[in-house]
């Protein structure tokens, strides 16, 4: 054994807040980590360079009876605005054990991590936002999620 058993944490720091506490409801299938206040989507800049991090997900309430399926994923865009290259730079899927492969066990409200880093493809995407995506637009998660950035 390596060590004992911690819970995947970091640090919170408001500058790297990916998403306030948002309730997906019943509107569009894909929702972006938004600030809480009705704003935009909430968009980090992590520079130029490589960056690595861990995105902390924490869900407060999940609905999981049937079909649904949320999966966060980490974005990454050339510019703020997301209106050009993007890329998806790491997902993690949660929801009814049913439909994801590999899985024994409905997800539950916990933390949940997903690591990613800003390149792909040997590009460099400089801007990140979170992205939810789901399977049935009754489906229903709600979650926070900020990032903690790793060596």
């Amino acid at each position: 054994m390596i060590g004992s058993k911690q819970r995947p944490q970091g640090t919170y720091d408001s500058d790297l807040l990916l998403m306030a506490e948002y309730a997906t409801g019943a509107a569009d299938t894909t929702h972006y980590g938004l600030d809480g206040d009705g704003g935009d989507a909430i968009v980090l800049d992590v520079g130029e360079g490589l960056f690595r991090g861990m995105a902390i997900i924490d869900i407060s309430a999940i609905v999981t009876g049937g079909d649904e399926i949320y999966e966060f994923s980490v974005q990454g865009g050339n510019n703020a605005d997301f209106d050009d290259e993007t890329a998806l730079l790491g997902t993690l899927k949660v929801g009814g054990e049913a439909n994801i492969d590999g899985e024994s066990a409905d997800s539950a409200a916990g933390r949940y991590k997903l690591l990613f880093d800003n390149e792909k493809n040997g590009t460099f995407y400089p801007f990140i936002r979170l992205q939810i995506e789901r399977t049935e637009a009754t489906a229903n998660v709600t979650s926070i999620a900020y990032v903690v950035p790793l060596q």
